[in-house]
């Protein structure tokens, strides 16, 4: 055989190797590639030292996830899930950043258990829990694991902060008011909704305010609460921010203001664009202590509902 052609062939076996392409898509270099984050910092995550990373793939479906690419996506998942410490990387940058108590709002039953490991100091002092945590999971259960990450990839939010204030320093003639924080929630079938949680301002905001005068179910975030259609939150198009949050009469007139900004927020440019997508939003509360919110949905003091989202 010629050398060049030994040489193309080895090169096509590297390009599939690489993306996960069917080997004579990388021979005829018909394979696409997508933009991809660069991963470089996942290496430096505690919990992956000493364990070697297969970086180039992770962006490449990272890629994929964010241009809703199917085919890329279903021939690189299986690639990186059979490789635990990747997993470990890009599901713990994506969840790690959340609060504990409200990370565990997210993903499967196998995401809810494996969470935890990012955040405990493991008994035996070891620090790469998370990895090896992996390594003895079904491989129905790590790649549950990473669809969970993915997710939240896919929305642009991971490594950067999905959790940040929506200052409502001083409410418009709200009262009770609540201030209203910025983050995302998964059900186990994947798909992403934006969520606004609700912390108590106003005099009389409360839970039982939520509870009485609201009427707001209690939720116990196994998965999404249910739909609401008279909860409606609305947004300004033109700044980017959230104008306020009411639930309307049958008459279509507003009846109760939970929250209405004096001032415009913008909201982040992930966020706004998922909003834009769905037009729902998670409404929950009474939310007044972050790192314990599963124990509070648990013990029955979190109510929420899927609102409406309208643009003005």
């Amino acid at each position: 055989m010629p050398k060049h052609h030994r040489a193309r062939k080895q090169q096509a076996r590297r390009e599939q190797r690489r993306t996960g392409a069917a080997y004579t898509s990388a021979l005829a270099g018909t394979t696409h590639t997508h933009p991809a984050p660069e991963m470089a910092m996942l290496a430096e995550l505690a919990y992956v030292q000493g364990h070697p990373l297969d970086l180039e793939r992770a962006a490449a479906l990272v890629g994929a996830c964010r241009a809703g690419c199917r085919p890329c996506q279903d021939s690189l998942i299986p690639l990186v899930a059979a490789h635990p410490a990747t997993v470990a990387a890009l599901t713990g940058a994506a969840l790690g950043a959340l609060p504990p108590g409200l990370s565990l709002l997210l993903g499967s039953r196998s995401t809810r258990s494996w969470i935890p490991l990012l955040h405990q100091a493991p008994p035996d002092g070891r620090a790469d829990a998370p990895v090896t945590a992996l390594q003895t999971m079904s491989p129905e259960q790590v790649r549950e694991i990473l669809e969970d990450g993915l997710d939240l990839w896919a929305a642009g939010g991971a490594p950067a902060p999905v959790f940040e204030t929506l200052t409502v320093d001083h409410p418009i003639e709200v009262d009770p008011a609540y201030d209203a924080f910025v983050t995302y929630i998964a059900d186990e079938n994947g798909p992403v909704l934006p969520m606004l949680p609700l912390i108590p301002e106003g005099v009389g905001a409360s839970l039982e305010d939520l509870r009485t005068r609201c009427g707001l179910p209690a939720w116990d975030m196994s998965g999404l609460p249910p739909a609401a259609a008279e909860w409606v939150a609305r947004f300004d198009i033109s700044s980017r921010s959230l104008v306020e949050i009411v639930r309307v009469d049958d008459e279509g007139f507003d009846d109760v203001v939970l929250c209405r900004p004096a001032e415009q927020a913008a909201l982040p440019q992930e966020w706004w664009e998922l909003l834009d997508r769905t037009s729902t939003v998670v409404l929950c509360g009474a939310v007044t202590d972050l790192d314990h919110l599963d124990t509070a949905a648990q013990d029955g003091r979190i109510v929420g509902v899927r609102a409406r989202a309208r643009f003005w």
